[in-house]
């Protein structure tokens, strides 16, 4: 029985979601709650790291490699074997041995033109998409500058409007002086008018 730290060392080196089946079976066979089981046997990819860990109650790290091992070379030969017996039972004759070739070369050829035209899209694609970032950079810097130019022009109209307001009551300091001026200078000549003659 391993202990805690033991246990997750082996956990952590034994992680597989690709092993996950294997672990399941060695998991049922050593008689682990079947309900669990069951639950696991939906998904085993899935509950992989659950199957392991539960797994490691039961059976050694070199066991589970060892059984591992076993199954992939269970599946191995009887790929192997499939495969030859399909290559027996399905030998073409020369000409059409010489035609599925031709008919591959000329996938593989459409395949890679089809790449090619892909990766072409692609960058054609990113350099469109660069250079909407570009217009949309310089659109924002124009947006900067008019929002800057629009407040300069409303410091500017309210100068404008102060140097204005100014003006006005400067004219009307201007006109109220210049009706003083005509008022002392009627005054005046009234008085000059009224004096008596000098013989």
């Amino acid at each position: 029985m391993l202990n805690y730290k033991e246990k997750n060392k082996a956990f952590r080196d034994l992680k597989n979601p690709e092993a996950a089946l294997f672990d399941l079976q060695l998991l049922k066979a050593a008689g682990y709650d079947a309900k669990k089981v069951k639950k696991f046997e939906r998904d085993p990819k899935r509950y992989a790291d659950d199957i392991l860990y539960a797994l490691l109650d039961f059976n050694k790290p070199a066991e589970i490699i060892l059984y591992r091992r076993n199954q992939l070379q269970l599946i191995e030969d009887a790929k192997k074997q499939a495969t030859e017996k399909a290559a027996q039972q399905a030998e073409p004759a020369g000409k059409a041995a010489k035609k599925e070739t031709v008919k591959a070369k000329a996938e593989k050829e459409a395949r890679l033109k089809a790449e090619a035209e892909a990766k072409k899209l692609e960058s054609e694609v990113e350099e469109l998409q660069e250079a909407i970032a570009d217009e949309q950079s310089a659109h924002e810097e124009t947006k900067e500058a008019l929002e800057t130019l629009q407040e300069e022009k409303e410091e500017l109209e309210s100068e404008k409007n102060i140097l204005e307001s100014e003006v006005e009551e400067l004219q009307e300091a201007i006109a109220d002086e210049q009706s003083a001026h005509d008022e002392t200078k009627e005054a005046l000549e009234s008085e000059k008018k009224k004096a008596p003659n000098s013989s």
